[in-house]
């Protein structure tokens, strides 16, 4: 990438930025995230929605246009055609498998010189997701995946994302970017937790766990782990998060006995309070786009035990140097896992510092690096198309 690319000031580029709304997990957040990170380069960036409700939407700045779309994946194609060709986009930035191949029919609908640049942001993991997705539009638009060629370029949340497309889908390796730094973090947040650092009040023994309660997130492999966690620690788990598995996971807790030792919070909002009070943070994922939560919970210097899953814990933790891994499904070396955490030292300073790698400032130049190019790659392409 040239020297002269770089030089020029956000502000000359516009980017449009796709997600489903503002009702959802990690993903979403950090999306949004994202958008204001990159308005705040100087970008011209509007955000692009299949539903504009939800309690994500405060999260975003308040001059950033939002343009609601069809409710619908498939209504929405057109939508998003008539969209693009109006908005004179520079780079459209898409997430989660449904958009990204919606955003590619819609694109190639374009004739060349009205094409925008597209960047596919791949979100899961591929090689689950075709069959696992909670979301049957995302597991349908997995089967398409080889579409992701005819994007621009395509960015993964992990290096085992990557090599899922490669590899299952045939993308080529050359158009595919692992984003290294993401952003879940602001810089303000990040000094708050810096600043407030030495006087967090850390409950012993209070577990807490952050998420969507659905089956992908293994919170049943969870509560029957805790069953194997000795009683006579005073321990407690708060599982953090809202969703469709909340009534089998309450009476789960109940069958083992376990109800006056787990307590369901809810949705949070601000997941860094949580991690605050917390002794021990717990990922029991099957699977996992990356695990924000992790991220979280380690800016806030807590120890962590998480299930070694495809793709992100191996990751975040750096094989194990940040934090316990375990094996999936399997309750008794969870347990053990967490059992060996209870009163233990940790540098919680390396921990912070670690989870404060993935900051939205650094992950909006990260993304831009990637979109100037892009950009310019597009504008050649399109001089050249007679």
């Amino acid at each position: 990438m040239s020297a002269g690319l770089m030089d020029q000031p956000a502000g000359q580029i516009s980017i449009g930025v796709i997600l489903g709304g503002f009702a959802g997990g990690g993903a979403q957040r950090d999306a949004v995230l994202l958008a204001n990170a990159l308005a705040r380069t100087g970008a011209k960036v509007t955000v692009m929605v299949l539903r504009s409700q939800g309690p994500l939407s405060c999260l975003l700045d308040k001059g950033i246009p939002v343009v609601e779309l069809a409710p619908r994946i498939r209504m929405s194609v057109h939508r998003l055609r008539r969209v693009f060709l109006d908005a004179r986009f520079d780079i459209v930035l898409s997430s989660e498998a449904s958009l990204n191949i919606a955003c590619v029919l819609a694109v190639r609908l374009l004739p060349r010189s009205d094409r925008p640049g597209l960047i596919l942001r791949e979100v899961g993991v591929p090689s689950v997701g075709i069959k696992h997705d909670p979301y049957v539009q995302n597991r349908l638009a997995y089967r398409m995946a080889r579409l992701y060629r005819h994007a621009d370029h395509v960015v993964t949340l992990t290096e085992g994302a990557r090599r899922d497309l490669i590899d299952l889908f045939g993308v080529p390796a050359a158009m595919i970017s692992v984003l290294r730094t993401k952003p879940i973090i602001t810089p303000a947040v990040a000094a708050s937790l810096r600043a407030h650092a030495s006087q967090s009040a850390r409950e012993a023994g209070l577990i807490v766990a952050m998420g969507r309660l659905s089956a992908e997130k293994g919170y049943r492999d969870l509560i029957r782990a805790m069953a194997f966690v000795p009683r006579d620690v005073a321990w407690r788990l708060l599982l953090v998060g809202e969703g469709r598995e909340r009534a089998r996971l309450e009476r789960l807790a109940t069958r083992l006995g376990l109800d006056d030792r787990i307590a369901f919070a809810g949705y949070a909002r601000d997941p860094f309070p949580w991690f605050q009070r917390a002794e021990i943070a717990v990922s029991c994922s099957l699977y996992e786009g990356f695990g924000n939560s992790l991220v979280e919970a380690l800016a806030c210097g807590t120890q962590v035990v998480a299930t070694d899953c495809p793709y992100g814990p191996r990751e975040i933790l750096d094989h194990g140097r940040f934090g316990r891994l375990v094996p999936t499904r399997d309750p008794r070396d969870l347990a053990a896992a967490i059992s060996g955490e209870f009163g233990r030292e940790v540098d919680r300073n390396a921990l912070m510092e670690r989870g404060l790698e993935h900051r939205t400032d650094r992950a909006a130049a990260e993304f831009l690096s990637i979109a100037w190019h892009i950009r310019a790659s597009v504008r050649h392409l399109s001089l050249a198309t007679p």
